[in-house]
């Protein structure tokens, strides 16, 4: 497949670019040294705890959490997640690591089998008792690449979260 086909297929597969994260070690630290490099303003710290499955970590549903805060001023937003060693946004004694680019897509499913398809592997999701991705995925390619989808409808909802609301999205409440 040539360069030009493959970029193809991969902007059919993903729309619009949501936001970038990184995994850091300190939410404020990482946020000042941001926003020193290019302006803006940062969100309240959120702490944030779901059952996931995530194969890398566990065959078996595992329970993470994390704190994550936004960097907004430059397009697109950055997210920072900070995590302990055994969470997903694990990072180094005074690290920062890139974590992954986030998309809207039109179908979750549809964009996780495309995915796979591609050579990604699911890396983390809500567990749910249904079928199929809920809110948002993470898959992962053989080189590392981290690429998180999650549905266009949730973007009303996370623009305004972004904007300090609450955040609203319909299949929150599943989270467990």
């Amino acid at each position: 497949m040539s360069t030009s086909e493959s970029s193809h297929l991969a902007s059919s597969i993903l729309g619009e670019v949501f936001h970038v994260a990184y995994a850091v070690e300190d939410l404020a630290g990482a946020a000042d040294a941001l926003i020193a490099l290019g302006g803006g303003t940062v969100t309240e710290p959120v702490a944030m705890e779901a059952l996931v499955v995530a194969p890398a970590l566990s065959a078996d549903p595992v329970r993470v959490a994390g704190r994550l805060c936004w960097v907004l001023g430059s397009q697109p937003p950055i997210e920072l997640w900070e995590g302990d060693s055994e969470s997903p946004w694990a990072c180094p004694a005074g690290g920062m690591r890139f974590h992954h680019i986030a998309y809207y897509v039109d179908d979750l499913d549809e964009a996780a089998r495309r995915l796979e398809g591609q050579g990604f592997a699911l890396d983390l999701t809500p567990y749910h008792d249904g079928e199929g991705i809920l809110g948002f995925a993470y898959f992962r390619s053989a080189g590392g690449l981290r690429v998180e989808i999650q549905h266009i409808d949730d973007k009303p909802a996370m623009d305004a979260w972004l904007r300090g609301e609450p955040l609203r999205v319909g299949w929150l409440a599943e989270l467990r």
